[in-house]
């Protein structure tokens, strides 16, 4: 399964590379965007995501895409001993936010439809709040909350497409593949700390907007 992604970079790569230019995307400037989908937080947790983007048209088939996002996921849990003498009750929030760059290389595939490849990295600031319910017939309950934060660096692919809307506005829908690694501080309520490995990352979906704020060689 691994292969399969690395194959249609490679094709995607020889494809681009024979197209010739489309003169729709002869234009070059600025670039804003905005998007949504789904995405992995935290292990296997994935979560609805919003993200928006600045860059760079350079060429016809060159641009460098900045892009920040934000996603968060919770689980919830909970335990008992014949309910009324004792419960416990967790939920815990994943959230992630990165803050990424992308190279892309596009490949006009008509006068309004264009494929591309991206490759890139981001700096993922990641989140896990756990909040717990302890409640017992012998004494009162209670509720604590810790949350845990970590930072760390994660490379990227993409796979995606632009098709032309209006003179500057493209419709995106993209593919991501990124992954990383990282470690979480923890204390235990008698002050001993430890060291959790967490992985972050995964196959993310998203479609969106951009608007192209360049002029075009053909005006």
């Amino acid at each position: 399964m691994k292969k399969i992604p690395a194959f249609v970079s490679l094709l995607c790569v020889v494809l681009a590379m024979a197209m010739p230019v489309s003169a729709a995307r002869s234009r070059r400037g600025l670039i804003f965007g905005i998007n949504a989908g789904i995405s992995p937080t935290v292990w296997f947790y994935n979560a609805y995501r919003f993200g928006v983007e600045a860059g760079f048209l350079f060429s016809e088939r060159l641009a460098l895409v900045a892009e920040a996002s934000y996603g968060s996921a919770t689980y919830e849990s909970s335990a008992g001993w014949q309910e009324t003498l004792y419960t416990n009750s967790a939920k815990t929030t994943y959230a992630v936010l990165p803050v990424s760059l992308t190279l892309y290389y596009f490949a006009p595939v008509s006068d309004r439809l264009a494929v591309c490849l991206g490759l890139g990295g981001g700096d993922y600031f990641l989140s896990i709040t756990t909040k717990v319910d302890d409640q017992g017939y012998y004494y009162l309950p209670q509720t604590t909350t810790e949350t845990q934060k970590a930072r760390a660096f994660a490379p990227h692919l993409c796979l995606g497409f632009e098709y032309e809307l209006l003179k500057k506005v493209v419709i995106i829908g993209e593919v991501r593949q990124s992954a990383g690694k990282t470690k979480i501080s923890t204390t235990d309520p008698y002050g001993f700390q430890s060291e959790q490995d967490i992985s972050f990352g995964g196959i993310q979906v998203k479609i969106g907007f951009r608007v192209y704020l360049g002029g075009s060689d053909n005006s």
